[in-house]
This record gives C-alpha cells, structure tokens and sequence, in this order.
C-alpha cells in the first residue's frame, strides 16, 4: 500500500525522541528521514517537540534540513 502511511517523527535538539517525548534515542531525525527515503510513505508528520510540542512555535530552519534530506514529502 504505497502513500497511505504517514510516519511521525518527533525530536528534541535534532534528535529523535520517544516514550512521550521523555528520552532521546541518539538517533538524529536527519538521519532517520534520509533512511526512510525508499520506503512507501505518504508523508513525515514531523515535530520538534521543544517547541511545536511546548506551543512555542515551528523550528522551519530544522524543518527545512529534513525535508531536504528525504524524498518523502
């Protein structure tokens, strides 16, 4: 089923987050997003949680690096 799953991918100081935003993986989003690149994603619903999650705005310059490091819209 390709385009019909939307992967969220939420992460603090650039890297991705987990079990409620508590911990960091160490995984940088960057990276996560150019490796999903291939796969039959609809879209990355993606949130930096420092501040999208503490309603304190959208980091766009963030935004913007991964969504030039992905073919995944």
């Amino acid at each position: 089923m390709a385009g019909k799953i939307v992967l969220a991918l939420d992460a603090r100081d650039g890297m991705v987050a987990k079990s409620a935003w508590t911990q960091d993986t160490g995984v940088p989003a960057i990276d996560l997003a150019a490796r999903v690149t291939a796969w039959p994603l609809a879209a990355i619903l993606y949130t930096d949680v420092a501040k999208d999650g503490m309603l304190a705005g959208t980091n766009l310059a963030q935004t913007q690096r991964l969504a030039e490091s992905t073919r995944v819209p």
